[in-house]
């Protein structure tokens, strides 16, 4: 797993003080994994070179620690989010996450953006979402 490509980033959950740590990661699994995995696997492609299969995901982790002033301040857990768009399926990798600096947002909007060639040759791959917080 290679995570926080650049930075964790603090998040003030809107309508709460939950103050969450956001990070973006990319996955690589050896053969014998993907290959044994049951159906339906998970997205990935393979690097011949490397003889690894990357996840062909655009995911991060949501570190919750608990808001303020509550009882469950300090009960660290994670989440596991990911960017996703049917029209283009395989994101790969978030490597950097940051608040909006818009005005108009409020602070409540989010820009995720990524990708990673995972050693193969590539052409016009970055790519840029913007996104709101939701509980799940």
């Amino acid at each position: 797993m290679l995570a926080a490509y650049n930075d964790f980033v603090p998040y003030l959950v809107p309508g709460s003080k939950e103050t969450v740590w956001l990070v973006g990661f990319e996955c690589s699994f050896p053969p014998a994994v993907i290959e044994s995995s049951p159906s339906p696997k998970p997205r990935v492609f393979f690097v011949e070179e490397k003889h690894m299969y990357f996840a062909a995901e655009a995911r991060y982790f949501i570190r919750h620690a608990g808001a303020p002033g509550t009882p469950g301040r300090g009960n660290i857990h994670y989440d596991v989010a990911e960017v996703a768009d049917s029209k283009k399926p395989t994101l790969v990798s978030v490597r950097a996450i940051a608040v909006s600096p818009f005005a108009g947002d409020r602070g409540q909007a989010l820009y995720f953006a990524g990708f990673d060639c995972n050693y193969q040759p590539s052409h016009n791959t970055g790519w840029v979402y913007r996104g709101q917080f939701s509980h799940h």
